[in-house]
């Protein structure tokens, strides 16, 4: 290992990543991935293996700070009283409210919800980034929430095993499922940064609905512990309990926080 296989190494990381998800990797990311060679590489100085240089010399690896992800109350508030100018711009700020109203799900789990997910008011599902954990993540739908699930697609009950929403349906290999997915993230987004545009507003993307949920529920004093069974962030070892640990008292308060937020001040 040597300046040279590191500097090909970054170049490696980002094609495949670019490859694999659409996008380039982040700093940060391949920061934390070289933090990891390095320390391997340390070790193996330690014990003999090789010899001692400084194949990162150069390279800085600490983690960049990032720019606050969650909008601030004044934000959301610009966000929630604007009124679209197009569709593109509607179906942004659909989708970011309907990440936001579903404990903060990403757009590839909404988009993979089916009504078997939905018992009345209650959804239950698991986060595709965490499916091998099988880590459920459970929530109690607004009527606002509903009434965007149902502007877009339909949610018919518990008896039928059907998408609620369409933009996945007869999608037969998961590299179409992702590709499907990452359209209609990138139009969400398209619509978000127009909406910014116009509000003067920095940039957010389908992410920020995710932190901004997370920031509302400790604004109005949830619990760090609870805020992360909502996000599904819990290790593995909780998974079995994780159900039983949000109370029905958790969860109507998760639902009311929701509700007055869309209700005009």
């Amino acid at each position: 290992i040597n300046s040279d296989f590191v500097d090909g190494l970054v170049v490696f990381m980002k094609r495949e990543h670019l490859k694999e998800h659409g996008r380039e990797m982040s700093e940060n990311s391949l920061r934390i991935y070289f933090r990891q060679l390095r320390a391997i590489y340390n070790f193996a100085i330690l014990k003999g293996y090789t010899e001692r240089k400084n194949p990162f010399a150069g390279r800085n690896l600490g983690s960049i700070r990032r720019q606050k992800a969650a909008l601030s109350a004044e934000e959301l508030k610009l966000f929630l009283e604007y009124r679209p100018k197009n569709k593109q711009e509607e179906f942004g700020q659909d989708f970011f409210l309907l990440s936001l109203l579903c404990s903060g799900a990403n757009i590839g789990d909404i988009l993979r919800l089916r009504n078997s997910n939905i018992d009345h008011d209650e959804v239950t599902f698991v986060r595709s980034k965490t499916k091998k954990t099988n880590i459920e993540i459970k929530f109690r739908l607004t009527d606002d929430a509903k009434a965007l699930f149902n502007k877009y697609g339909a949610i018919t009950g518990t008896d039928s095993d059907s998408l609620v929403l369409p933009y996945l349906a007869n999608v037969t290999s998961e590299t179409n499922l992702e590709n499907r997915i990452k359209k209609v993230i990138r139009n969400v987004n398209e619509g978000l940064k127009d909406i910014c545009d116009e509000l003067g507003m920095r940039k957010i993307t389908t992410y920020t609905a995710r932190h901004s949920y997370a920031t509302l529920l400790m604004n109005n004093g949830m619990s760090t512990e609870q805020i992360q069974k909502f996000l599904g962030h819990s290790s593995s070892t909780t998974t079995q309990t994780y159900l039983d640990q949000l109370s029905t008292g958790i969860l109507d308060q998760n639902k009311s926080i929701l509700e007055n937020l869309m209700r005009p001040k």
